[in-house]
C-alpha cells in the first residue's frame, strides 16, 4: 500500500557530538532512518547568536563564531564549518559533519577538553527536512 511505501523510506536525522582521542571534536548530523532526508531549512546558533542560516547566508559567519569561541576560552587550532543547502540529500546511514575543531596544541587541548565539550553544547541546531514523499520533519536540540 501507499502507506507502507512511505514508511519504508522514512528518514530520521539525529544530532551527535563526537570526541575522538587525538582527533577533532565535532557536531554531526546522522540519518538513522531507512530513507534519504532532503534538507529544507538549516540554522545554527552559538551562545544564542546566529552563525548560519541556509535561507539567509551563503556561508557560516566564521568571524563571529571564532570570537564567541574565544570568549569561552577556545582559540587557535583549525575549524571546519559545513553548510547544508536546501534540497541536499542525506542518505540513510550517512553522517554529515556540521562543525569540527582540531587543536593546534593537542597537549593543552586535551587538558581543556572538558571546557570544549561544555562549550560545544552551546551550539543550537535546527534542521527541517522531508522524505522523498514530502513528509515533513525537524531535528532540534533546543526549544
Amino acid at each position: 500500500t501507499r502507506e507502507n511505501y512511505r514508511l519504508s523510506v522514512l528518514p530520521n536525522l539525529q544530532l551527535q557530538i563526537q570526541s575522538r582521542l587525538g582527533g577533532p571534536i565535532s557536531i554531526e548530523l546522522k540519518n538513522t532512518g531507512i530513507g534519504p532526508a532532503i534538507i529544507g531549512s538549516y540554522r545554527v546558533l552559538f551562545a544564542d547568536s546566529l552563525v548560519y542560516d541556509n535561507a539567509k547566508m551563503q556561508d557560516w559567519d566564521s568571524d563571529k563564531l571564532k570570537e564567541l569561541l574565544r570568549q569561552k576560552g577556545i582559540e587557535g587550532g583549525t575549524y571546519h564549518y559545513f553548510g547544508l543547502t536546501p534540497s541536499t540529500f542525506i542518505s540513510a546511514g550517512e553522517n554529515v559533519t556540521i562543525f569540527s575543531f582540531t587543536s593546534s596544541d593537542s597537549s593543552a587541548f586535551y587538558g581543556r577538553s572538558s571546557i570544549f565539550v561544555k562549550t560545544i553544547n552551546l551550539f543550537k541546531v535546527r534542521v527541517e527536512y522531508s522524505s522523498v514523499y514530502g513528509d515533513q520533519f525537524k531535528t532540534v536540540n533546543y526549544r
